[in-house]
């Protein structure tokens, strides 16, 4: 796993000092589709116990409502209420105070000036990890969740390829300029992930020991 840190710098042996976390963070875990962000966040939350939220859990449950066909711009109407979904349970939550973890392919010509007006409205701390990989791997990857069995019917992944295709070559998918804190995560060998540096660094983040997250 290769990962950068952008704004963050690791406490030398000796050096760490926790602090009292006094607002809470906003854990974006961003990149393209099939780079592996549900799998992350799903991890960090369960480890520090925060509400998770995402995209496409979101969009699942409008599909079983509301149903599915294999229509592109019913797919893409679901996908925008979702977004707008996903937006109304964040400011849910930072308006309490509540720390959490949002997970979608959040696009930065759209959801930065999302979050920029959520700053507005609430004191809180951005904590993004942004997913990538070799394009080639994320479209193999695409194609086979697809054609997955555990893949809701609902996404018409076979015929969202070449929008997918698209918006990786317009380099639609990159980390959102919001501030706060940024890792970036090479996930090409995402099964074999060695989580220990973004458990670190979030607990930091969060005024906790690596001693005291879940194992």
């Amino acid at each position: 796993m290769y990962l950068q840190s952008t704004f963050f710098r690791f406490a030398l042996p000796g050096e760490i000092k926790l602090r009292t976390m006094t607002s809470p963070l906003l854990v974006l875990i961003t990149g393209a589709p099939c780079t592996g962000k549900t799998t992350i966040a799903q991890h960090l939350a369960n480890e520090f116990h925060l509400p998770f939220i995402h995209k496409d859990g979101i969009k699942e449950r409008l599909f079983d409502r509301l149903g599915w066909k294999d229509d592109r711009q019913w797919s893409k109407l679901l996908s925008l209420a979702s977004y707008d979904l996903l937006y109304y349970f964040i400011d849910a939550q930072l308006k309490t105070g509540h720390s959490l973890v949002a997970e979608a392919n959040f696009k930065a010509g759209i959801d930065t000036q999302q979050i920029l007006d959520l700053q507005t409205r609430y004191t809180f701390t951005p904590f993004q990890i942004f997913c990538y990989a070799d394009p080639q791997i994320l479209i193999q990857r695409f194609v086979e969740r697809g054609n997955s069995a555990e893949r809701h019917q609902g996404h018409i992944d076979q015929i969202m390829v070449a929008d997918i295709r698209t918006s990786l070559l317009m380099n639609e998918y990159r980390p959102l300029e919001v501030g706060g804190q940024l890792l970036e995560i090479d996930t090409t060998e995402l099964f074999s992930l060695d989580y220990t540096p973004v458990t670190t660094a979030l607990a930091q983040a969060m005024g906790q020991s690596p001693s005291e997250v879940a194992s």
